[in-house]
């Protein structure tokens, strides 16, 4: 799951190469990814806003944040 996360925000990063706010937004989430057990080590709030700004619907969010802990 978490992989299919990083390739989300790859996309996004290639995405909004020319919007300075929502691209710094994706590097630090880049940054963040690259440890396999973020999830487990942030609060929850976090974990969901993460989920919001790599543009996972609300649906599913409660769903693969499960997954990911």
């Amino acid at each position: 799951m978490i992989e299919t996360l990083r390739e989300i925000n790859e996309r996004l990063i290639s995405y909004y190469k020319d919007d300075v706010k929502n691209l710094k937004k994706q590097k630090l989430i880049k940054k963040l990814l690259s440890n396999n057990d973020c999830f487990l080590k942030m609060p929850i709030e976090t974990a969901y806003c993460i989920l919001d700004d790599l543009q996972i619907p609300e649906i599913y969010q409660k769903e693969i944040y499960i997954k990911l802990i």
